[in-house]
């Protein structure tokens, strides 16, 4: 830090990238872009949107058992999709309060990637599907909204968008709020199959029953009340879970059930949990060293992982930066020894070709 000579940096290129400014993103300024040579990306039109998600849901509903009716359904439920996303992005807003009402097409994929982990034989017919996607829709969109007054509004854009596209009032669609699916209803069976939960007393029965094993197995138990609170967020937990590249940021005040919720879910979802231990000599390299069992754990032995971190276990800012990494890139650089690498890639290739 003393040193102020100039250095040369040679035989290196940059790449960087951008989202346009808003949501909390600046300009850069002039004089730092002159050093680049600068490549717009536009936004897709809505002709490229719709061939880009007509083809997704098309694959969906042309697997084996889904009706002829759910083919039939496909373009309006794209359409459906994106004066969802294009109303929420131009009318919800960033604000401090509400900092991370950001969306992007991810979201849009999203939809469509939940409709896609349902049972087609529970999809009986067009009501069915139209209900299956004001969930998905909702589980995307509507959980990251913070109070009444936002959900109403998104309530209220859903029942828009089902009357202009599918000549149906909102209730015609849900009877009986919240809707809730789950793939935990037939337990131990092999292939879950994600479906409308229409009884809640059948689904607080098997959380029960799920939380009594969990009980019997592990020697810090979970002293929970099922009530309808606990359903709803356990299937929410459940539905990512069982996502590739799934995350959630949970949000709430203490002793609300977030870390208890999770552990339930991960546990039905047959994942194993890990968690680091924070002390007063908790430093870098200890950080370190529980990601690179983490990573052994997920990756060289298979093991479906949840990885549970808390607000309060940020001792240092780049455990965060570590955390996007993993979101971004699915892992940490520079983490495991070059000697390591390819011990790790041998395990990796093992595991994958016993999982097909």
């Amino acid at each position: 830090k003393d040193n102020v000579d100039f250095k040369e940096i040679c035989d290196i290129m940059f790449y960087t990238a951008m989202a346009p400014p808003g949501g909390g993103r600046n300009n850069v300024t002039p004089r730092f872009a002159r050093h680049f040579n600068l490549i717009t990306i536009t936004t897709f039109d809505e002709t490229t949107m719709k061939k880009i998600f007509n083809t997704l849901l098309d694959f969906i509903t042309t697997r084996p058992g889904w009706g002829a009716f759910a083919r039939g359904l496909v373009p309006n439920l794209v359409q459906a999709t994106l004066n969802i996303f294009d109303t929420i992005c131009a009318e919800m807003l960033p604000t401090p309060e509400k900092s991370h009402y950001t969306f992007n097409l991810r979201d849009v994929s999203k939809v469509f990637q939940g409709m896609y982990m349902a049972g087609a034989e529970k999809v009986a017919d067009e009501t069915a599907m139209q209900r299956l996607w004001v969930h998905e829709t909702q589980r995307t969109f509507a959980d990251r909204l913070i109070n009444d007054e936002d959900r109403e509004w998104f309530r209220k854009l859903v029942g828009k968008t089902l009357q202009s596209l599918f000549k149906k009032d909102y209730s015609m669609v849900v009877s009986k709020e919240p809707l809730i699916y789950a793939d935990f209803m037939e337990r131990m069976v092999d292939d879950q199959v994600y479906e409308e939960i229409a009884q809640v007393d059948t689904a607080r029965q098997a959380i029960e029953d799920y939380l009594e094993v969990y009980n019997s197995l592990y020697q810090k138990k979970m002293d929970l009340v099922i009530f309808n609170y606990v359903i709803e967020h356990v299937s929410r937990l459940s539905r990512i879970i069982k996502q590739p590249y799934a995350n959630a940021l949970l949000i709430g005040v203490g002793g609300s059930g977030r870390q208890s919720c999770t552990r339930l879910a991960a546990h039905i979802a047959d994942n194993k949990l890990f968690t680091i231990t924070l002390s007063n000599s908790y430093s870098r390299e200890a950080w370190k060293d529980d990601m690179r069992m983490m990573m052994k754990q997920a990756g060289a032995s298979g093991q479906p992982t949840v990885f549970i971190f808390l607000d309060s276990q940020i001792k240092e800012e780049s455990f965060l930066e570590d955390i996007s990494n993993i979101l971004n890139t699915g892992e940490i650089p520079n983490l495991f020894p070059s000697d390591e690498v390819e011990t790790l890639t041998d395990a990796v290739k093992a595991t994958a070709k016993e999982a097909g």
